[in-house]
């Protein structure tokens, strides 16, 4: 299933995480951006286009809403506990000049506020 409504910097994105996408990477984190204590994160990476429209099935009213809507997500984020559970998502932000820097969304938690935000993906190791 693919979103219909594609963003603006959908392409960008695509262009950038080319050699990610597909690919599952792990990363030992200290947790602080997802919500979470030190672990192993897992990050896989999609399609923008896909990974909304799943995102769309179960957080319709915060995926269509700002920032949200503005935002490109890029990868979901589990840990080994929960592999059948996503734990965060990583979006891209566009909206200021320069390189994206990255935005974290939980399922908990959609307030894109500083402490969820990087400087962008070399920021999580990748």
């Amino acid at each position: 299933m693919l979103d219909e409504h594609p963003r603006p910097h959908d392409q960008d994105s695509r262009r950038l995480i080319a050699p990610l996408v597909g690919r599952i990477l792990h990363r030992d984190l200290d947790g602080a951006l997802f919500d979470d204590a030190p672990n192993r994160f897992t990050f896989r990476f999609a399609d923008p286009s896909r990974l909304r429209a799943q995102l769309a099935e179960d957080f319709t009213d915060e995926i269509y809403m700002a920032p949200w809507v503005e935002l490109v997500p890029v990868a979901a984020v589990s840990v080994p506990e929960r592999e059948d559970r996503e734990v965060a998502w990583v979006f891209l932000d566009w909206r200021d000049p320069g390189p994206p820097r990255i935005v974290i969304a939980t399922p908990d938690n959609w307030s894109a506020g500083p402490e969820h935000t990087a400087a962008g993906l070399a920021s999580l190791g990748l």
